[in-house]
């Protein structure tokens, strides 16, 4: 198959919002590369689809100074093969350890595992996730340290499925993931199978999940991790206040540092009380609970 890179040079100030316009407009596997200004490089199969989106994209990004964020450069464009785009993958990811328990392992790559750390055994394809960005890394120490044994975990915005397989690692008897896009829970779902995760992982559309926690009541989760963007934060705010037990956990990343105090502010609106906050360069991790 043939992809197409779509890179877009994105000032501090606009990278959750250029991140967001991706994903709104279905464009997965974005990669950022962190520099001044920073690299934002989403993937998208060539087709007829691809030039209407472009289009979308472009009329997206025009409108972000009348919302006072900053221009963005201009998008360009490059096509890649499949199998360029995994050999990029094999060459740079490597086995990344993480917070004092966790190690996340590459498919194609040898771990001798001299301290027993926990496994998750990762291809992350097209999707997001692999453990080497700043709030996968957040996601990951505060999950080794919010998961509980026996929880159920719920998992939103998956992507390769790393969030959700760590927590069953580290004993989440349960856990669910979603992704708005297909391509993301394919991909996941590969990885819960590879992981030989299948009775405690399972992968739901998003309006499937709202199905199977409803059959699930009384029982509520005991966690749920979001690592997206802040604006989707504040709008799942108070449903997943009310999706928690009581005394449950929600871990929100994926924010800038410039966003922190508006995701705070609904948090605190929506009941929540806030527990612990973590960060890693531009980008905060909250944790909060919900109040007994």
């Amino acid at each position: 198959m043939r992809w197409a890179a779509i890179e877009i040079k994105a000032p501090s100030d606009s990278i959750e919002a250029v991140i967001g316009i991706l994903l709104d407009i279905g464009i997965s596997g974005i990669e950022q590369i962190d520099g001044k200004p920073a690299r934002l490089i989403g993937y998208h199969p060539v087709g007829d689809t691809l030039e209407p989106l472009l289009d979308k994209l472009q009329l997206r990004l025009s409108r972000l100074q009348a919302l006072d964020i900053p221009a963005v450069g201009e998008i360009t464009l490059r096509i890649v093969e499949e199998a360029d785009w995994e050999s990029a993958w094999k060459r740079y990811f490597k086995p990344l350890e993480i917070g004092q328990r966790l190690v996340i392992l590459p498919t194609w790559e040898r771990y001798p595992n001299p301290d027993h750390r926990l496994v998750v055994r990762l291809d992350p394809g097209m999707a997001f996730g692999t453990g080497g960005h700043p709030t996968t890394r957040l996601c990951l120490v505060a999950l080794e340290k919010w998961a509980k044994e026996g929880d159920l975990a719920v998992d939103i915005g998956t992507g390769s499925g790393i969030l959700a397989l760590a927590a069953a690692r580290l004993g989440a008897r349960q856990v669910y993931a979603t992704d708005i896009d297909t391509l993301p829970r394919e991909v996941a779902a590969k990885n819960v199978i590879l992981n030989e995760l299948v009775r405690q992982v399972t992968v739901f559309k998003p309006e499937d999940l709202q199905q199977r926690l409803a059959d699930d009541y009384p029982r509520r989760p005991d966690l749920v991790i979001a690592n997206i963007i802040a604006d989707t934060i504040i709008e799942l705010a108070p449903i997943v206040y009310q999706t928690l037990r009581t005394g449950g956990i929600f871990i929100a990343s994926g924010i800038v540092e410039e966003r922190e105090p508006d995701v705070i502010r609904c948090l605190s609106d929506a009941g929540y009380e806030l527990v612990e906050k973590m960060d890693d360069e531009m980008w905060r991790l909250l944790v909060c609970c919900k109040a007994l």
